[in-house]
Order: structure tokens, then C-alpha cells, then sequence
């Protein structure tokens, strides 16, 4: 038997791709770049050092492939926005003005008929691949924004609830992470 969270997850999936695809409200896009670094001399690799390996997803919300069907590839852009002073002062330090909020995401979900939805943990914290390491970044696009986007990093992210997570962005002073366009 299904309890609450399980029944909701699906639902609040769906409504969450409903203000970009049908009313056009998510000016951004976001990608998750992860760039893997990978050394076939000594025990333990360097980030910047050797070769690597870019892998980019764009994180999309709203796995409703039809009104009232669940399930399928998230297909609308994320809310996205500017922390509030409130947010930043709370923050007791961890937050600054420019940092960004990206959410409400849906955790994941199966249904009953064996589809997955909502967005991964692995994906916007992929594991740790010793001894290669990893770095992840945030592109965000928007029209404000410079044609190439800009690039952010992962402040802190909330799975706080059983409903809903977070990330915090900041801005990275790597404006072609991976050394791919």
C-alpha cells in the first residue's frame, strides 16, 4: 500500500511542469555538465590534469506525458531564481546576494506500473569515481544572460523534504568547465 508521499509525488511531478509548458513562466535552462578527469600515470588522478570526459543533461521538470499521465522524461524548465535577502541573511554566511535557487525538483518515484520519474539524486550529485575525480557544474541560460550562458556550482542542496528538493548555485570563476564549449 502507497502512503501519501508516494500518491503525491507524481501529481506534484506533473503540476511543476505545468508554469513552463503550458504557461510559459521558466525563462531558464539548466545544465548539469560533469567532468570527469582521468590519469593513467600515478595512483590518484588531478582535476586538470589528463584527459576527461564531459557529459551534459539538461535538467528538465514535469514528467506528465499527457494530462493525468504520469510518468516519461521530465520535458519543461525548473523555476529558477535569485535567492531573497531574507534567505541570504538567515544563511548566517553560506548564501551570498547573487546566489541562485534552483526548485522545487520532484525526488524520485516509481508507479505501480514499474515507471520512473522525478529527478535522480546520482544526477545532481554523481558518486565519487576514485581515483578519478569528478566536478560538476550548472549552466544556466536565459535571455538576460550572455548567448553562452553562465556557468554555476553546487552551494548546497536540500532534500529536506519528502516532496521537494533544492540546489543552491553560485557562480563559477570557470566559464568553460571541462574545456568544452
Amino acid at each position: 500500500m502507497a502512503n501519501v508521499a508516494q500518491v503525491l509525488l507524481p501529481v506534484m511531478d506533473g503540476i511543476r511542469g505545468i508554469a513552463d509548458k503550458l504557461l510559459g513562466l521558466r525563462p531558464f535552462t539548466v545544465t548539469i555538465r560533469t567532468v570527469a578527469w582521468a590519469v593513467n600515470t600515478g595512483p590518484v588522478s588531478q582535476a586538470g590534469l589528463g584527459q576527461t570526459t564531459v557529459t551534459d543533461v539538461r535538467l528538465l521538470v514535469g514528467s506528465l506525458t499527457a494530462p493525468g499521465n504520469p510518468g516519461g522524461s521530465g520535458t519543461a524548465n525548473p523555476k529558477v531564481r535569485q535567492l531573497t535577502d531574507q534567505e541570504v541573511i538567515a544563511s548566517q554566511g553560506l548564501y551570498k546576494m547573487e546566489d541562485m535557487k534552483v526548485g522545487p525538483l520532484t525526488p524520485p518515484y516509481v508507479l505501480a506500473n514499474g515507471t520512473a520519474g522525478g529527478m535522480s539524486y546520482p544526477s545532481l550529485d554523481p558518486p565519487l569515481n576514485p581515483p578519478n575525480p569528478i566536478e560538476v557544474y550548472f549552466k544556466l541560460t536565459h535571455a538576460a544572460y550572455p548567448s553562452a550562458g553562465v556557468w554555476y556550482v553546487k552551494v548546497k542542496q536540500d532534500v529536506s523534504s519528502t516532496l521537494s528538493t533544492y540546489l543552491v548555485l553560485r557562480r563559477s570563476p570557470i566559464q568553460n568547465p571541462g574545456g568544452v564549449p
